[in-house]
């Protein structure tokens, strides 16, 4: 899966999954800078990409394959395709992660680093504008409650 964004003939692959990242929003610029930052890494099933507590801080946009998010050992939500992991870390990275992130099918995601990714951020903002939406859908969907409750 991987060789399908390397090398000259994944140049555009790889900045059209790019442009189809949320945080992106279809800008081809920014797409085609992030193409050249971006570290493409190969996720075998069952590995783990991100831990629960870990100090590290790296931004990964999904590309291919699915992940489980799990907060304390409990799934929470599930990740795939256009989908971005390891925001909160990026944009505070005093903070530890908050969830661990483990691929359910082999899959293929581009790391950018804190640094690199604050500098994308300052020169293009409406990265952080589609983060902090995507951030306030997640929080207002955990704070529904579980479902109607049937009278006895």
């Amino acid at each position: 899966m991987l060789h399908r964004f390397e090398g000259d003939k994944g140049r555009s692959p790889l900045v059209e999954a790019i442009a189809k990242q949320r945080i992106t929003s279809g800008n081809h610029a920014l797409a085609e800078e992030i193409a050249d930052l971006i570290a493409l890494r190969a996720v075998p099933a069952g590995t783990t990409l991100i831990e629960q507590s870990s100090e590290d801080n790296d931004l990964f946009l999904i590309f291919e394959g699915e992940f489980e998010i799990s907060v304390d050992g409990v799934v929470v939500a599930k990740r795939g395709a256009g989908d971005h992991v390891g925001e909160i870390a990026a944009i505070q990275p005093a903070l530890k992660r908050t969830a661990t992130v483990v691929a359910k099918s082999d899959a293929v995601v581009g790391k950018l680093t804190e640094s690199i990714f604050a500098d994308i951020g300052d020169r293009y903002p409406t990265v952080y504008k589609a983060i902090a939406q995507q951030l306030a859908g997640r929080l207002l969907q955990s704070n529904k409650p579980a479902g109607p409750k049937r009278a006895k």
